[in-house]
């Protein structure tokens, strides 16, 4: 591939079926890669423009399975928002508009459901963030009982907390949920604008944040995710943006501002964490998914509008499983969509 003796040239790079984009290297000059579109089904070509600058490449995640359609019998959604994986790769979906939680095996075969409207213990209104502990719990964000509730896997309720704050006003909505390696819970509330954390019994150990764009400041944090040394990012939704928290709470970072562009953002309404420490973001109102460094150096992104595999309607809560493998609630189109990432 010879390279013009310009400063910016387009160029399109045929994309192989393991979808990694190799360019080889030319005295002199860099590359920055800028992919725009990438499909996730068969080879695509991709419009790349070229920079003296560096390289940014990035393989697609692999499709795997899909699930799912409107509808209230058992393995269909309404409005599934967010989900969580276990140790052996089973996923929990939030199924909001059903008020219940969905259990499902790697490839999507319905395992278990429990739930209806309700207040009572095991009975939801509106079911958002949900996470799974080290021992194989299950949290549920309990929206809009304003409550977290807890149950073993196979959904035996265990315990429920309030997650309504005095010094709130008694307002609140739980959203997002994560768990670090010693089972404390964090909870996004998009009502107060806050984090919260919990130990495993709920008990409230820490709250940061208020409504607003300065730092520890939050306007409707949708998602929040830890990863293995305890740092917290949270999709700030509002204010179209992730920031990077201590353990203890303390702002270390933030990236992203409202648009269309890499690295920007239109509602971003779920993150996770990789094993690499890679982190994923679900770019709600662009239908897509980026990917970022743990410092949040965009890394590339995927997805479009649609309803084929690999694209998105409003995609919502992701999860990362010990394999390698996403799973996300693709809202709008009322299903589950997964993907191999490594």
């Amino acid at each position: 591939m010879n390279l013009p003796n310009t400063q910016s040239e387009f160029l399109n790079v045929k994309v192989d079926r393991r979808r990694a984009i190799k360019l080889a290297g030319v005295a002199g000059i860099g590359l920055t890669l800028a992919v725009l579109g990438i499909g996730l089904g068969n080879a695509k070509h991709v419009s790349a423009a070229t920079e003296a600058r560096n390289i940014i490449s990035f393989r697609t995640p692999t499709p795997l399975a899909k699930w799912g359609k409107f509808g209230s019998a058992p393995g269909q959604f309404s409005s599934p928002t967010k989900l969580a994986v276990d140790a052996t790769g089973n996923a929990y979906v939030s199924d909001a508009f059903n008020h219940r939680v969905q259990k499902f095996s790697p490839k999507g075969r319905l395992l278990n459901r429990w739930g209806k409207l309700g207040r009572s213990p095991g009975t939801f209104n509106g079911p958002g963030g949900i996470t799974v502990d080290n021992l194989g719990d299950i949290y549920v964000a309990d929206m809009g009982n304003q409550r977290i509730q807890k149950f073993s896997s196979d959904g035996k309720f265990l315990a429920e907390w309030s997650t309504v704050l005095k010094e709130n006003g008694g307002i609140g909505a739980p959203t997002g949920l994560a768990v670090d390696a010693d089972n404390n819970v964090y909870v996004s509330d998009i009502v107060s604008h806050q984090v919260q954390k919990y130990d495993s019994h709920g008990r409230l150990t820490a709250v940061w944040g208020r409504l607003g764009s300065g730092r520890e400041e939050f306007n409707g944090p949708q998602d929040l995710a830890v990863d293995a040394s305890g740092r917290i990012y949270v999709a700030d939704s509002g204010n179209q943006r992730v920031q990077i928290l201590s353990a203890d709470g303390r702002f270390i970072k933030e990236w992203g501002r409202f648009g269309y562009g890499n690295g920007q953002f239109s509602s971003p309404k779920g993150i996770a964490v990789d094993a690499s420490g890679a982190i994923w973001v679900s770019d709600t109102h662009n239908h897509r998914i980026q990917k970022f460094d743990g410092e949040g150096k965009f890394l590339g992104q995927s997805g479009d509008l649609g309803n084929t595999f690999g694209r998105f309607n409003g995609p919502n809560g992701m999860a990362v499983d010990n394999a390698g493998n996403m799973y996300l609630a693709d809202a709008g189109n009322h299903r589950v969509q997964s993907f191999q990432l490594l």
